[in-house]
């Protein structure tokens, strides 16, 4: 049973994740405006997975300006992420109450 909860937990983390880059994306869209704004961008899931205990998502600059083109094609892959992400959760939690043989919905 441990493997359901790590699932569980990962898929966590990537809609956190998926969450921050959203934020982010976000962030770089208000400041468009500001003449010479530069972008930042999410870290690398996999890179924040390498840290100790609870994954830290923290914004890079990323050395470019502010794109809006740009920020709303981040924008829809961290929904495409996030998406995947509670698709992946809701999947284990069935089949996590198929296993016990618990109420189906």
């Amino acid at each position: 049973m441990d493997h359901g909860v790590s699932i569980l937990k990962l898929t966590s983390a990537m809609a956190r994740h998926a969450a921050h880059a959203h934020a982010v994306t976000a962030d770089n869209i208000a400041r468009a405006d500001i003449p010479g704004a530069r972008a930042k961008a999410a870290a690398d899931f996999q890179a924040s997975l390498r840290g100790a205990g609870s994954p830290e998502f923290r914004a890079r600059d990323e050395g470019g300006l502010v794109s809006i083109e740009r920020e709303m094609l981040a924008m829809g892959e961290a929904r495409g992420r996030h998406d995947a992400a509670l698709a992946v959760w809701k999947s284990t939690l069935s089949m996590m109450r198929i296993a016990i043989g618990g109420p189906q919905g």
